[in-house]
């Protein structure tokens, strides 16, 4: 798969772990990276960093 700056990729879980790898592999590739996580101060922090976007603090589970 090509990585670069045509590429643009959705990261669950982006905010940590696993995901937070994928999310930072993406973007030193130049990927441009949006990062949906429930913790939203963490994964703040991670997309400025990464000059990507968040999409977090919201649980979309039923009844929640």
């Amino acid at each position: 798969m090509k990585l670069d700056s045509s590429v643009n990729a959705v990261v669950t879980g982006g905010a940590s772990g696993i995901g937070e790898a994928v999310a930072r592999r993406f973007a030193a590739s130049g990927v441009k990276v949006a990062i949906f996580d429930f913790n939203e101060e963490r994964g703040k922090a991670i997309a400025s960093e990464l000059g990507g976007l968040l999409q977090g603090g919201r649980d979309f589970r039923r009844g929640r």
